[in-house]
């Protein structure tokens, strides 16, 4: 049986800071003062918060109509998990109560992932000179 490593992440807190953003655009610098695209885990998640990204730094306008371009201008909108993904993650986001909270849940999956990573590297060149 092959162990299966499950890496730290939360779709869903994911998912939730990109529908925040989508449709409330005032959260964006709370989000973006504390992590980054390259905090996301998911591919859908990072192509989608990636395209966000770009558009923020732009000092650009963040709404619906402006990502989903920015996505197809890119030919990333399959990468996003297409159309029908891209709404479903909009559709469910009653309020941006809890972006704090999710924002800093993201930034704590991305810090594991890193920590693991980097003793898995350390183990691995651990055992490397029996080899």
């Amino acid at each position: 049986m092959e162990n299966v490593v499950k890496m730290p992440s939360s779709f869903e807190a994911e998912s939730y800071i990109i529908g925040c953003l989508l449709l409330f655009e005032d959260v964006a610098d709370e989000v973006f003062g504390r992590i980054t695209s390259k905090d996301f885990y998911y591919k859908e998640n990072r192509t989608i918060i990636e395209a966000i990204e770009a558009i923020y730094n732009r000092k650009g306008i963040i709404d619906q109509v402006v990502v989903l371009d920015e996505l197809k201008k890119n030919n990333k909108l399959e990468e996003a998990g297409g159309i029908e993904n891209f709404y479903s993650i909009i559709g469910n986001i009653p309020s941006t109560a809890n972006v704090e909270a999710y924002t800093h849940l993201i930034y704590q999956k991305s810090a594991e992932r890193t920590l693991f990573n980097v003793v898995d590297s350390c183990s691995f060149k651990s055992w490397s000179w029996i080899y």
